[in-house]
């Protein structure tokens, strides 16, 4: 398995768009230096949960999930435009064995972006805070959010690789990316923002951060909530909402790749 996640690498390094994707880490910190400036025009001193906040805001809103959407799209839906299906086919593997390799790829991928979004938004916030104001306790939470809110993000991710399969062609993957990223402030003051795939990612970010870095003065506290509109948690109705759909992506994958004879 270790073998074919490295080759599933190694294709990837050779499509472009997918640098593009990685390239979007530095989004979040791009947009944290015009926050900070803006900041200080207006006469506020920047705080590094104001920054930091913010980053995970826009990672798991904006940057992730087109990036999630082209990475996963090219991973499985390439194999098409590549021609590389009939090697895959008669090199005797199972479906699922070689399926599942582009799986953990596709993790391993996202949280690497992931976690690099979060160091270059940590670099940007030190900068602007100072290393004596530096809160490092919230920004390692703000780590652990990151992780957890990738998890979800790629979870999430099954939906543009089932469109990629489905569609054989990895364009329409992406443009799911670019669907969840239009829709995803639209739907993060909605009741059903636990459970949407452009915003769940982000509550589940935000629950991490608000478990691994308590803070009383906290408004509209996720998981002071109490029961959500599900009768349950926000916790348990967000780690549901990621599981079903990835269980729904992965199944309907598994299937496919299984039964299809890719003529």
């Amino acid at each position: 398995m270790i073998a074919l996640v490295g080759v599933e690498f190694l294709k990837l390094r050779r499509h472009l768009i997918v640098y593009l994707a990685a390239l979007g880490a530095l989004v979040p910190a791009a947009i944290l230096v015009m926050v900070w400036f803006n900041l200080k025009a207006r006469g506020f001193e920047p705080t590094t949960e104001l920054l930091m906040t913010q980053a995970q805001l826009i990672v798991l809103l904006l940057e992730g999930p087109a990036g999630a959407a082209i990475i996963g799209s090219m991973l499985f839906g390439r194999e098409y435009g590549d021609r590389t299906l009939p090697n895959l086919l008669i090199s005797g593997l199972p479906r699922w064995t070689w399926l599942g390799a582009k799986w953990v790829a596709l993790a391993l991928v996202g949280l690497a972006i992931v976690a690099g979004a979060w160091v270059a938004a940590a670099g940007v916030t030190l900068l602007a805070v100072g290393p004596a104001a530096m809160d490092w306790r919230l920004a390692l939470a703000s780590l652990g959010a990151h992780l957890v809110g990738g998890l979800a993000l790629y979870a999430t991710g099954a939906i543009p690789v089932a469109l990629s399969l489905a569609f054989r062609n990895p364009m329409v993957g992406a443009a799911w990316g670019v669907v969840t990223t239009v829709t995803a402030f639209f739907g993060i003051n909605s009741r059903y923002s636990l459970v949407l795939p452009a915003t769940t990612p982000w509550v589940a970010a935000q629950l991490t951060l608000e478990a691994l870095h308590p803070t009383p003065a906290r408004e509209e506290s996720l998981l002071a909530s109490g029961l959500t509109w599900t009768g349950l948690p926000a916790g348990w109705t967000v780690a549901l909402a990621c599981l079903a759909v990835w269980l729904v992506g992965l199944v309907y994958s598994t299937t496919y790749v299984r039964r299809a004879d890719f003529t």
